[in-house]
This record gives C-alpha cells, sequence and structure tokens, in this order.
C-alpha cells in the first residue's frame, strides 16, 4: 500500500491488517481509498468487507458457543473463520501490490498475476459464504444480526470483487 505508519521510516509501507489493528493508520487508510492515489482502491475495499464479514461472523459463533455445548465442528468453523478473517486481510495487500505493479509494467506476467489474485479473492469469498451457509443454522438469535450483518458484507464484497475481475479482464485480455 502506499501509506507510511508514524515510527517507521519513510516509504516503508504498511499492512491493511496493521491499519485494523492500531487506528491511527485505520484513518490514513480511510484518507488513502478517498484520495487521487491510483492504490489503494475498490480492491482494499472489497478485501476489507470481507474481513469484517469473517469477524461478524467469527463473533456470531463464538456467542453462540457460550448458549450450548462445546462442539468439535462449531470450534473448527470459528477457527477457519479467524482464518479467513487474517487471509481477507492478507488479500487486500496482494490485490493492491499486484494492480500497482500491473499498471507500472503491463506484461503478460504482471497480466497473469492479477488475474490469479482476483480468482483467489473470489475464491476465499466462495468459501466464506460455504461456510456462513453451514454455522447460520446454529447461531443463536441473540446474534442473528451479526449474520446478517457477515452476508451484507461479503455481499458487497463479492460483488465489488466482480466488477474488479470484469475490469481487470479487460485491461489484461491483450496480454494474455
Amino acid at each position: 500500500m502506499l501509506l507510511s505508519s508514524p515510527g517507521r521510516p519513510p516509504g516503508r509501507l504498511f499492512s491493511l491488517f496493521e491499519a485494523m489493528s492500531d487506528p491511527r493508520p485505520f484513518s490514513q487508510l480511510l484518507a488513502a481509498l478517498a484520495s487521487d492515489r491510483i492504490s489503494p482502491g475498490s480492491g482494499t475495499a472489497a478485501a476489507g468487507a470481507m474481513a469484517f464479514a469473517a469477524a461478524c461472523a467469527a463473533k456470531a459463533l463464538a456467542i453462540s458457543r457460550k448458549h450450548r455445548a462445546p462442539d468439535e465442528v462449531a470450534v473448527a468453523a470459528q477457527t477457519r473463520l479467524e482464518e479467513l478473517l487474517a487471509k481477507s486481510l492478507q488479500r487486500a495487500d496482494v490485490d493492491s501490490a499486484r494492480f500497482e505493479d500491473f499498471l507500472r509494467r503491463k506484461n503478460r506476467e504482471t497480466a497473469a498475476a492479477l488475474i490469479e489474485a482476483d480468482q483467489e479473492t473470489r475464491a476465499l469469498a466462495t468459501e466464506l459464504l460455504m461456510l456462513l451457509d453451514r454455522i447460520e443454522p446454529d447461531v443463536h438469535p441473540v446474534v442473528a444480526g451479526d449474520i446478517f450483518a457477515a452476508r451484507a458484507l461479503l455481499d458487497a464484497a463479492s460483488r465489488i470483487q466482480a466488477r474488479i475481475c470484469e475490469e481487470n479482464q479487460r485491461a489484461a485480455a491483450s496480454l494474455l
């Protein structure tokens, strides 16, 4: 990403993951999203929405687990949601870097890397949707809103990512 973090040497960048854990970088990330810079952009916003979706689902599952006996399936799903949250944050950084690289050096290699990043992000969204489908029936009614939020955020992330994929396919078509 294009943002530097306080206390780091100039030019040293931070990730969306760091931005989510410290309010100063998060504010800087939002300012960068609103800026005229090419990146971060909608891909970072989509990945962030996907991370929030995974977090909402993890919260719903964690609270639901308090209301029932321990269950290996729920524990495994909780672990996977936490992994998907982290992977979503990583996707933001990978997608942003590959998009910037493609814009700087438009060639077959950067085009293929960009398309691959898009496919990996879409696969992650598909996995999160399948996991939501699996856990929703076991979610306690008190946190049904968290599952609703997870689905709404994931839907937004998926729609944004689908549009990005279309645009990137068009931009890379002549190089592949």
